[in-house]
């Protein structure tokens, strides 16, 4: 199904998802162009809403979550840098009462705590597939439509697993599937309702089906994951630390731990096998976890307990004792090789700092 940025979307029956304290959205999507908050699916109405698009004009994939007018804290799932203009992936949102789950082309990139459900947002006005539900604010006029391609489009009324998804995102699907909401696969040149339960939708302005060749399985850009969760000396988790990936002496991924202390760092083009350090603060605490060996489309499990921060502190002074200002300061791990002449990188590196006249 082609949408051309314009006022092309797909409009779904309304109210048809307004029951589902579970369920799982999921789809084939085609971005040919960042468009301004653009969606691949939107449900509900300005300020009380379940989408899943872009952020801003960016390549981040966003997850909004809105069941009270408002974004409450880990109500919002933003992983960068995912999307490729013009590149086929796979994105499915599963929802149930331990929380929400975003998978991108079949591996888990990001959760969060609502466990409502669309029965939580009870705004089902509107079900768009490429539309934005706050596009007729005469407040957000610059939001775009999407501009792309989608195919198989597939909800469920039951929080589909990692395996299932990832195992049957390929394939094509009868419509007589347990637990198959709808399935719009667009197969017969109209946005029909594929399953039994005709929840047939309507292609709006110049949205047409068009014939389109999807990467296959073997072909896609599946990240490599590292998450886990961050804690406390008691064993208490800890919201808000600052995480970091480094590949050497390169940061590699940032982020922040959400509720329950959990947190996520996405690879979107890992190489085939690298080594990282895991990297964590809050505070005066940190923690940091070396040697993680992932390869891409692969995930792995790093927790991380925070204890109290090793401080260094001195003075770097000439031979008279008087004290010498921006001298670079560095800590680096003592197992690190020797650095190359051919680089100014420094291998190992922890941290770095300048002296000052204080």
């Amino acid at each position: 199904m082609q949408l051309d940025g314009g006022d092309d979307f797909v409009e779904l029956p309304p109210h048809i998802l307004d029951k589902l304290t579970s369920a799982t959205v999921e789809g084939w999507v085609k971005w040919d162009a960042l468009g301004n908050w653009s969606r691949f699916f939107n449900y509900g109405k300005a300020t009380y809403e379940i989408n899943i698009g872009l952020r801003l004009t960016t390549s981040d994939l966003q997850v909004e979550i809105r069941p009270d007018g408002s974004l409450a804290p880990g109500n919002t799932i933003v992983v960068p840098g995912l999307i490729r203009i013009g590149e086929w992936c796979h994105i499915a949102l599963a929802m149930d009462a331990s929380g929400v789950r975003l998978y991108f082309n079949g591996a888990l990139v990001g959760s969060g705590p609502y466990a409502g459900g669309f029965a939580g947002i009870q705004a089902g006005e509107h079900n768009y597939l490429g539309r934005n539900v706050w596009k007729d604010d005469t407040l957000t006029s610059a939001l775009a439509e999407f501009k792309g391609q989608m195919a198989e489009v597939r909800i469920w009324n039951y929080a589909r697993s990692e395996a299932e998804i990832r195992d049957n995102m390929g394939k094509n699907l009868t419509g007589r599937e347990a637990g198959l909401v709808g399935l719009w696969n667009f197969n017969d040149g109209t946005a029909h309702d594929a399953s039994p339960n005709r929840h047939d939708g309507i292609l709006r302005g110049h949205a047409r089906i068009v014939k389109a060749w999807r990467s296959r399985r073997a072909r896609l850009n599946v990240p490599a994951v590292i998450s886990g969760v961050v804690v406390d000396s008691q064993g208490n988790p800890v919201t808000n630390a600052a995480v970091r990936l480094f590949h050497q002496e390169n940061v590699a991924a940032t982020t922040t731990s959400g509720a329950g202390g959990s947190y996520f760092l996405v690879l979107p083009r890992a190489p085939e096998k690298q080594v990282f350090d895991v990297q964590a603060s809050s505070g005066d605490l940190g923690a940091w976890v070396m040697d993680v060996t992932c390869r891409r489309g692969q995930g792995k499990e790093v927790n991380l307990k925070l204890t109290n921060a090793v401080s260094i502190a001195g003075n770097v002074t000439a031979f008279d004792a008087s004290p010498i200002s921006d001298v670079v300061v560095q800590v680096v791990h003592a197992d690190a090789p020797p650095p190359d002449p051919a680089r100014l990188a420094t291998p190992g590196l922890v941290a770095t700092t300048l002296t000052t006249n204080a």
